[in-house]
């Protein structure tokens, strides 16, 4: 089973985990909240936890970690829902700018995080709520 460890106070974050699950999931990915540290650090002791923060981490069935866009195309390898996009993932010069993409989202996705919890990721808080 292929381990996610993700951001779970990220709305945008949340909203990728159900759809996956929708996808078939169950039983081919674990996800991990990397807000219980003590968790995360039993379970992956080299894995820093800014580094989690930063980017989605996937841990493969053979102990191999994937970060960011290349931990996207880990689980589209682990999801058959997702192997048509499987190729397109792995043509020429798509790392790169998947990479850059991926890395765009993850710096802006506080904007999309729930009431109270974009102060975690320094995006701007949603009307009515206060960033501390």
């Amino acid at each position: 089973m292929h381990q996610v460890l993700y951001d779970g106070a990220c709305g945008l974050c949340q909203r990728s985990r159900r759809a996956l699950e929708r996808l078939g999931a169950p039983g081919r990915l674990e996800f991990i909240d990397v807000h219980d540290e003590a968790e995360a650090a039993r379970l992956f002791p080299k894995l820093r936890h800014q580094d989690l923060m930063d980017e989605m981490h996937v841990v493969d069935p053979a102990g191999r970690v994937t970060r960011g866009f290349f931990a996207f195309r880990t689980i589209a390898d682990a999801l058959p829902a997702l192997w048509l996009a499987w190729p397109f993932l792995h043509l020429p010069l798509v790392p790169i700018a998947g990479t850059r993409v991926y890395r765009w989202v993850a710096r802006n996705r506080g904007r999309s995080c729930p009431d109270g919890a974009c102060s975690l990721h320094g995006g701007p808080p949603r009307a009515g709520s206060k960033k501390t």
